[in-house]
């Protein structure tokens, strides 16, 4: 189906009182996506979440070494010792640094170790790992323009 041939049609149930039917619905949303988690908890550290757009720079095994240009991905939980994310295209290095926003002006880059990754049916990618090290800024910098790319 082109996007020409799609008709919006707006539901029947909406046409009277759509601001109170629209607010019951987004209402309905929001608390399934709050929902308590009902599963077998496995991590022993809490996590806190963490929705916010996260340069990633691939690493080679031996954790020097850029493996390819940063690139974005979402945040989805920060612990203590690791951190969760979105990301639209596979990681095949199992290293990377994740460059977290402490202030406006004050970044922390972590050395994550990823130990697994699930493809979702929506066509993205949920990954996460273990911290490993911490790396200066300058470092960060000096690694990503040795190893070819512009801009983080």
């Amino acid at each position: 189906m082109s996007l020409e041939t799609i008709a919006v049609t707006p539901r029947p149930e909406l046409s009277e009182n759509r601001d109170d039917s629209i607010s019951e619905l987004a209402s309905q949303v929001a608390q399934f996506s709050q929902a308590p988690f009902e599963g077998v908890e496995r991590r022993a550290h809490s996590r806190l979440p963490y929705p916010k757009l996260i340069p990633f720079t691939p690493l080679c095994d031996d954790m020097v070494t850029v493996a390819g240009e940063p690139i974005h991905v979402v945040g989805k939980n920060l612990a203590l010792l690791g951190l969760d994310f979105f990301h639209q295209e596979p990681i095949t290095q199992r290293y990377g640094i994740a460059s977290l926003e402490c202030s406006p002006d004050r970044w922390t880059h972590f050395v994550i170790k990823l130990t697994w990754c699930r493809f979702l049916r929506t066509g993205w990618y949920d990954s996460g790992g273990r911290f490993v090290n911490v790396v200066d800024g300058c470092v960060v910098e000096d690694l990503i323009k040795k190893s070819g790319p512009e801009k983080m």
